[in-house]
């Protein structure tokens, strides 16, 4: 070496057989001497595998067929720098051609040794540096992709580094928080979030640079954001850390749930009129019921006074017509039979205690023991679990379940019914499954609605309301209730009881 850190290459050492070139084709970075004319008088090997050119090729080649065109002016004007005098070095990135025609990224590092010999020369290091390149680029394209996505979401989104400050926001972020892009980049974040909050939010944040993970923010509370005008509206913000070399950044996307809050707000409302109005019904339906069943019997009572005393001394219309009296005023009397029924299960919560459903099975039977026996009608029932329920509610559900298999029936077939129960995950699943006329599917949740029929009353008698009664009882207990059926196939009505814990 010589002064100025020069590496001295005395020219006679530049032949091909020259125990130097030897040493410069073991190189592992490719190397190139140029002449005051721009050619080169010296390559080695790595530099004809980066550029896909034999060294021969290489030796009767100029920079400008090597080069790019934008890259030949500029590493002739630096290589006449140093010829010159006027430089020490230079260090470039530039692009070269490849034999095969593509581009190749290069480094170029060149400075003139000392040298006897009376024209100067200009020894270059020559790095590939294409895989660094592609990485670059890749990173940028990555970057650009995701500033697009960013910039098109349709929620805010803020970038903020380790410390609260805001370095990247988009235009939805301008417009929910009505600043201007270059009023919110530099600024701390805590200038979104409402006064009253801030000091919270100091250890949120601080909490989540120590155990950075994406997760929503605030998560079981709500919050709030602030506008630059001041008003607050609520949001939603999910957190997700990106870590990258110069450190830890935290991006927030944030949505506006003014409109769903309100939405959820009217809900509420609506629900609540619905639940005050459900009630006043129930107990308008109960004090109706209770207050008319007085009336009807002395109505019903009348009737049979008159029919007792004239006895005989009526024609066959006049007599016909009492007996639709009759029938009138006792059909009125199951509705308000059933009415009453129906208020009653939403009267008061159901007490739950251990309920043994073989003995609720008994009772309903013996309720129905004269249907039964009418109908020839065969009953099965597998044992059954004891669950936690309200017993008299049971023994009206199991009742009604049967009473309806008995009287939906199929002509001229004897009804066979089949009752059991399975312990499932959520709870306990009964059934009672019939071979009667079935129930189209079409009509599979109409059967459970108060006062919807199927059929006409001169073909099977009832108000309508005993299904409506069963799914009230089911969902009381926090269950579910089903039918599956189809037309003269039978019916299954199912239903769930889920499993709670004993009362004490």
């Amino acid at each position: 070496m010589t002064q100025a850190g020069r590496l001295d290459i005395p020219p006679e050492t530049l032949a091909n057989d020259d125990p130097f070139a030897l040493l410069l084709n073991q190189s592992a970075v490719g190397v190139k001497v140029i002449d005051a004319h721009g050619r080169l008088v010296q390559v080695n090997r790595e530099l004809s595998e980066i550029l896909g050119y034999s060294q021969p090729e290489l030796l009767t080649m100029s920079l400008s067929e090597i080069n790019v065109p934008d890259d030949v002016v500029r590493e002739l004007a630096e290589v006449s720098r140093l010829l010159a005098g006027e430089s020490q070095s230079y260090s470039i990135e530039k692009q070269c051609r490849h034999k095969q025609g593509h581009k190749v990224w290069v480094r170029v590092t060149a400075w003139v040794p000392a040298s006897r010999e009376p024209r100067p020369l200009c020894v270059c290091i020559v790095q590939d540096i294409q895989l660094r390149k592609q990485a670059e680029q890749a990173l940028r394209d990555s970057e650009e992709r995701f500033r697009t996505l960013v910039e098109s979401s349709p929620n805010a989104v803020v970038m903020v580094d380790a410390t609260g400050r805001m370095n990247q926001v988009n235009r939805q972020a301008e417009s929910m928080f009505r600043y201007d892009r270059d009023q919110l980049i530099g600024q701390m974040v805590e200038v979104l979030v409402p006064a009253r909050f801030h000091a919270n939010h100091l250890g949120y944040r601080a909490g989540f640079v120590q155990q950075p993970q994406q997760r929503a923010m605030g998560a079981g509370r709500d919050l709030f954001a602030v506008r630059s005008d001041g008003t607050e509206f609520p949001v939603e913000i999910g957190l997700t850390p990106i870590h990258a070399a110069d450190g830890l950044f935290v991006l927030a996307t944030i949505t506006d749930i003014t409109e769903r809050k309100a939405r959820e707000d009217e809900l509420r409302r609506t629900a609540l009129e619905l639940a005050r109005s459900n009630q006043d019904l129930e107990q308008f339906a109960h004090v109706a019921s209770h207050d008319l069943q007085e009336p009807l019997r002395m109505i019903m009572g009348h009737i049979d006074v008159i029919r007792r005393r004239l006895e005989g001394q009526l024609d066959e219309p006049t007599q016909q017509s009492l007996e639709f009296a009759v029938d009138g005023a006792k059909r009125m009397q199951s509705l308000i039979q059933d009415l009453l029924a129906y208020s009653r299960v939403n009267r008061a919560g159901p007490e739950l205690r251990a309920t043994d459903m073989n003995q609720v099975f008994i009772v309903a039977m013996g309720n129905l023991k004269v249907a039964v026996e009418e109908a020839h009608a065969v009953i099965h029932a597998a044992p059954l679990p004891t669950i936690q329920a309200e017993n008299t509610q049971m023994v009206q559900l199991i009742q009604n379940l049967l009473g309806n298999a008995i009287k939906y029936s199929a002509p001229g077939r004897p009804p066979e019914i089949d009752v059991g129960a399975s312990q499932e995950k959520d709870g306990w699943r009964f059934w009672v499954t019939d071979n009667g006329i079935g129930i189209a599917p079409e009509h599979r949740e109409r059967v459970f609605m108060i006062f919807q029929r199927l059929h006409t009353r001169e073909e099977y008698p009832g108000t309508g309301i005993g299904l409506a009664i069963c799914k009230k009882i089911v969902e009381r207990h926090g269950g579910r209730i089903w039918v599956e059926s189809g037309s003269d196939k039978g019916a299954t009505f199912c239903f769930v009881i889920p499993n709670v814990k004993p009362t004490s």
